[in-house]
């Protein structure tokens, strides 16, 4: 669900921006409408711009934001956890009831931890005004320079060119309270040219660190080079490769799609969760 919130402001490229006050009164709202002994508040917020494109043309152009509110009441020694991303009182009290009403059904948890105070945080140097300023204009405009590119190498081109921010915060009733944005940057080419393919990517926390031009004669080359193959016989092969290679075969690591637990995360040693169960130490 997508909508305005008053707890959002505009920015001069029309998306919301929520900001650490904003985070603050709203997670305080919840404090006080909460019934429960103890509360955990947790504010996710996401503005993501979208450019796609295939066959050397735009096919789509979106834009999203939405704001999520996640609360976890405690019950003696028992959590129960819901989430809205309605920021008016009846429907945060609604949610806070909801919340404690899991916490009384669930089991107690004897590995639950006391919640922390106070703490002091470092903030991320992970946010950059360039890509606020980065509309649907300006990512058509640099898709066009992208097309334009493949276009003399006769080649056809696909991709998506992505912008997005994010805010996260985290408060308690025993005085925690967190706050932390950061924008991102993904522009991804894939090019085509007599049925061989080839393709690069490019990310950054600041979208002024990517350089299309330089992507799309990579994804060229790799098409080009992927028109010359000839069958290898079996047998074991020295293989390079290249970071993003290497970036996709971590990204399998680090989260366990089935589970959704990090493998090397101490839940997942716990509960015996992923591929690292038995392989401690090797």
């Amino acid at each position: 669900m997508v909508s305005r919130r008053p707890v959002s402001a505009i920015s001069k490229s029309g998306s919301i921006v929520l900001n650490e006050e904003q985070a603050k009164t709203l997670i305080q709202k919840v404090l006080k409408l909460s019934p429960a002994r103890a509360t955990e508040v947790s504010l996710k917020y996401r503005d993501v711009q979208l450019t796609r494109f295939a066959n050397n043309a735009i096919i789509q152009s979106v834009a999203e934001n939405n704001l999520r509110v996640a609360i976890r009441a405690l019950h003696q020694d028992k959590m129960g956890r819901a989430e809205t991303n309605k920021t008016d009182a009846d429907s945060l009290t609604r949610c806070c009831e909801r919340a404690l009403q899991l916490a009384k059904l669930s089991s107690p948890d004897p590995n639950s931890l006391p919640r922390p105070g106070r703490q002091r945080y470092e903030t991320p140097d992970s946010f950059f005004e360039s890509g606020r300023a980065w509309d649907a204009a300006t990512r058509a405009s640099q898709v066009a320079a992208v097309i334009r590119s493949g276009e003399k190498s006769r080649a056809t081109l696909a991709g998506a060119h992505k912008i997005s921010t994010t805010c996260i915060s985290i408060c308690n009733s025993q005085g925690l309270f967190a706050f932390a944005k950061g924008t991102e940057a993904t522009l991804s080419v894939t090019a085509t040219r007599n049925d061989a393919t080839g393709a690069s990517l490019a990310n950054s926390l600041d979208i002024r660190h990517i350089r299309p031009e330089a992507l799309v004669e990579s994804a060229i080359q790799k098409a080009i080079l992927s028109e010359k193959t000839s069958a290898l016989p079996s047998g074991e092969y020295t293989v390079i490769l290249e970071p993003l290679a290497v970036l996709n075969l971590l990204s399998s690591m680090i989260i366990d799609y089935i589970s959704q637990v990090c493998p090397f995360s101490g839940t997942a040693l716990q509960n015996k969760l992923g591929f690292t169960v038995g392989q401690l130490g090797k």
